[in-house]
């Protein structure tokens, strides 16, 4: 009962069209990173390695952006032929996939680093964890929320959770990315 069934349909749909456009906005540079990072490194092709963090990072964060904010317009569009019809929710899960592909691509960068389980841990457990625990504590207050609400909440999770993962993983980024030889 925190939810009507209207605002879940609209929660349901706004997740969906987040992870559909997360999927298409990555580029595949997730599964990318993972397969030419560690195959760069192990050639001590550290140029290589460089040169392609540096594109595949700016791309993932450049491409769900501009489908985001493509995906903003047509959705502006929309309500504005339809004024009657709910948006925030859509708004809202165009900044949810900005932050799902930065967030995959994140974690295939570590495990590229070899950070298999802080890579996967803060995304596949915290973050449906805290979904959960928000979930009970709106049950267990009684209180109503709508479908802004909830995808607001998982995108705010989800960038502190990314964020926790870069701080983390900083030096290694921070080495990968520099100019400087590494010494081995």
């Amino acid at each position: 009962n925190a939810m009507t069934t209207d605002e879940f349909g609209r929660f349901a749909i706004g997740l969906s069209l987040a992870i559909t456009l997360s999927m298409v906005a990555g580029l595949g540079l997730a599964t990318a990173v993972l397969r030419f990072v560690p195959q760069y490194r192990a050639r001590s092709e550290e140029p290589l390695a460089r040169g392609f963090l540096r594109f595949s990072s700016l791309a993932s964060l450049v491409s769900p952006t501009l489908v985001a904010v493509l995906g903003a317009a047509v959705i502006a569009l929309a309500t504005t032929l339809r004024p009657e019809m709910h948006s925030l929710y859509l708004f809202v899960s165009m900044a949810l996939l900005v932050v799902m592909t930065l967030g995959e691509y994140v974690a295939s960068a570590l495990r590229a680093f070899g950070f298999t389980v802080m890579s996967l841990a803060p995304r596949d457990v915290f973050w449906r964890m805290a979904g959960c625990g928000f979930a009970v504590l709106v049950v267990w207050q009684g209180t109503q929320v709508n479908s802004a609400q909830v995808l607001v909440f998982l995108a705010a999770a989800l960038t502190l959770l990314v964020l926790v993962q870069v701080i983390y993983a900083r030096a290694d980024f921070a080495t990968a990315f520099s100019d400087q030889p590494t010494s081995t």
